[in-house]
């Protein structure tokens, strides 16, 4: 179905996609002709692929939504940026781009009142909470998201929460917000495939991120949960589904912005483990800002959790990362178990090869 055959006249662009996916019963659903101009989250369902072809979807200003999100995440019309009232499955979802497609966010953000901060504020940030995603998708088995840029994002630009079965592939980020990740797998994520990520970013281009979730807020700065799916489990739910594990990341090549970011990233703490990481073919432009970290980060941090025990990440294959210009190529700051680091290069002269916290449970190739 081609979105372009629901316009009418006096229609906006978001009520003749809305009409397109009223009717959609199976198949693709097409974006082209022009560039699309909306001021509502697109909302996806279950066995639904969107083609991205030559054009851009682009945010109103003002806009505070996500680009794409599944239907089964349920907002509460009470709190619709709080906790959702509940988060479905969602199955087999594509969001594809070709022929230099883009997701482009608002040239004016939203602002509003940070009750914490006690000031006004661009709505930007992971303070602000899972609508400042562009791509959404929580407790989504069978997923495929690829072939676009992305840029004036608010947030991190893609993240999964819950989510399993995903292939992320051939996407270019341009991102100069706070927090500005390009991708981020979150809490109980696992068999995922991430590859071909370039561009430049203002955070972590790729990360794996397992902390608890909170489950009262205001909690620090953080206005809103960042995991909707995972946020509103049971409080004695297994950590074990909270898990981040058999992922694959390859043929990352950014750049960092603001001195941020490394590439990838894997942070966990709080009793959450991570493990069957492979992580192979990192490096990184030259002459944009150096990062404080490493190349390759796995780290845990009383700043985002306690209760990580020793062996927490186990089972990581580290395999061919070239530093430019990180302090460090690989940095290693927890104690882990079966770490394999491969074909570890640092150019930076004024760098390190490992930035490493104990060396046991670690293997040098």
């Amino acid at each position: 179905m081609y979105v372009k055959e629901f316009i009418k006249d006096g229609m906006t662009d978001s009520e003749a996609i809305n009409a397109c996916l009223k009717q959609w019963k199976s198949g693709e659903i097409i974006f082209d002709g022009k560039d699309w101009l909306i001021d509502e989250a697109i909302i996806i369902r279950s066995g639904m692929t969107v083609i991205i072809d030559g054009c851009s979807v682009i945010q109103r200003d003002e806009m505070f939504d996500n680009v794409f999100r599944g239907d089964n995440l349920i907002v509460d019309p009470n709190a619709p940026y709080g906790f959702p009232l509940r988060v479905d499955s969602i199955q087999n979802v594509k969001i594809l781009g070709k022929n230099g497609a883009m997701i482009i966010g608002p040239e004016k953000n939203k602002r509003g009142w940070h009750p914490v901060l006690n000031q006004e504020q661009d709505m930007t940030g992971d303070f602000w909470g899972w609508r400042t995603f562009q791509i959404c998708l929580s407790r989504c088995d069978g997923l495929e998201v690829g072939g676009f840029a992305m840029t004036r994002t608010r947030c991190w630009a893609i993240s999964f929460d819950m989510c399993s079965n995903g292939y992320v592939h051939d996407i270019d980020f341009d991102t100069y917000v706070k927090n500005g990740d390009g991708v981020n797998l979150r809490v109980g994520c696992h068999h995922f495939k991430i590859e071909n990520i370039t561009g430049v970013t203002s955070d972590d281009t790729v990360a794996c991120t397992a902390l608890k979730p909170h489950v009262k807020y205001p909690f620090r700065n953080y206005l809103y949960t960042l995991v909707p799916a995972a946020a509103i489990t049971p409080d004695d739910t297994d950590l074990r589904l909270f898990d981040i594990h058999d992922v694959e990341i390859s043929h990352i090549f950014a750049g960092h912005r603001k001195g941020c970011g490394c590439h990838p990233s894997l942070l966990t703490a709080d009793g959450i483990q991570m493990y069957d990481i492979n992580i192979q073919d990192i490096g990184e432009l030259e002459g944009e800002t150096p990062p404080p970290y490493g190349c390759v980060n796995i780290y845990t941090s009383l700043t985002y959790g306690e209760g990580y025990s020793p062996g927490d990440f186990y089972n990581i294959k580290v395999d061919g990362v070239t530093a430019k210009i990180s302090p460090s190529a690989v940095r290693v700051k927890a104690k882990v178990k079966d770490v394999v680091l491969k074909n570890i290069v640092q150019e930076n002269t004024n760098g390190v090869l490992f930035d490493i916290e104990d060396y046991d449970g670690i293997m040098i190739l």
